[in-house]
C-alpha cells in the first residue's frame, strides 16, 4: 500500500482468484467457531438468574 495515500483513498480491483487460493481463509473454521460461540448464549432469564446466583455465592 502506498504510504502517501489514506487507506480510504486506495482502491483495488476485486480478484476472485486471490481469495480462491488464499490458504488462510480455507483453514479458518468460521462456521464451527460461530456455532460454538452461539451454543454458549443464554436467554435473558437464564442470564438474570445466573447473575443473581453468582452474586449471592460471592457474598
Amino acid at each position: 500500500m502506498p504510504r502517501d495515500k489514506n487507506l480510504r483513498d486506495v482502491r483495488y480491483t476485486y480478484d476472485p482468484s486471490f481469495w480462491k487460493e488464499n490458504s488462510l481463509l480455507l483453514e479458518l473454521p468460521a462456521p464451527k467457531a460461530l456455532q460454538a460461540d452461539l451454543s454458549r448464549v443464554k436467554n435473558m432469564e437464564e442470564q438474570y438468574y445466573g447473575n443473581a446466583k453468582n452474586k449471592k455465592e460471592s457474598q
